[in-house]
């Protein structure tokens, strides 16, 4: 498994989540009020929707960016949620786009607000 170095944020969410401009707008009002810092590492899953919208936006940005592949090979119907677990433990700041639906997403969230209240953003489309 990586490890973070720097301040790492987690971005994830619902598969159909494509406006990578909200994206943008909301990382930029992260930083401006001070959660996150200038330079950080991006940590997501992999999916379509969220994820793959934080992999362009680390590219895009030079920003570091680790990727948590789920092991369904593994774990089954489980693998997901494992793979949001450790996503969130390594994260310093976690931030979910949800379309009020996606059970992921919902536990991933509950998740890692139980861990770090204070550091867990969710963005309603």
């Amino acid at each position: 498994m990586d490890q973070v170095e720097e301040q790492a944020l987690f971005i994830g969410g619902s598969r159909g989540f494509v406006s990578y401009h909200l994206l943008c707008r909301t990382i930029a009002y992260l930083v401006k009020i001070g959660v996150l810092k200038d330079t950080f590492t991006i940590v997501s899953g992999g999916a379509r929707g969220a994820d793959t919208l934080a992999r362009e936006y680390a590219e895009i940005n030079g920003l570091k960016f680790i990727e948590f592949k789920a092991r369904w090979d593994l774990y089954g119907k489980s693998a997901g949620f494992k793979r949001n677990k450790t996503m969130v433990d390594v994260s310093d700041i976690c931030l979910f786009f949800w379309d009020g639906v996606s059970k992921g997403t919902k536990h991933a969230f509950d998740y890692a607000y139980k861990q770090n209240p204070d550091n867990t953003f969710i963005v309603l489309y």
